[in-house]
């Protein structure tokens, strides 16, 4: 921090730099504060997409997702087809 006044011989007193210390203490612990909670908001992000995503692998592991997506189409489950009974493979 810098103290300017116009008049070149100012001599500054033993209070006038105590309260220029304290306020520059107080400037320091207020930008390491902002920094601790920008990283803590960025750690809340990580863990809540991390979240996400392992949700998402989750849903997409219980749908079959690896083995039965349809292709071309991100996301869709390819279903199946009901097996034939036997009524309706007898001939007529």
């Amino acid at each position: 921090m810098s103290l300017v006044y116009p008049d070149s011989d100012r001599v500054y007193g033993p209070s006038e730099l105590a309260a220029v210390e304290q306020v520059a203490a107080r400037a320091a612990a207020a930008i390491e504060n902002a920094q601790l909670y920008a990283d803590s908001q960025a750690a809340n992000r990580a863990k809540s997409m991390k979240r996400s995503l392992i949700g998402v692998e989750e849903h997409q592991r219980w749908l079959g997702h690896s083995t039965n997506r349809v292709s071309g189409v991100p996301g869709a489950v390819q279903c199946e087809p009901p097996p034939r009974s036997c009524a309706s493979t007898r001939s007529r």
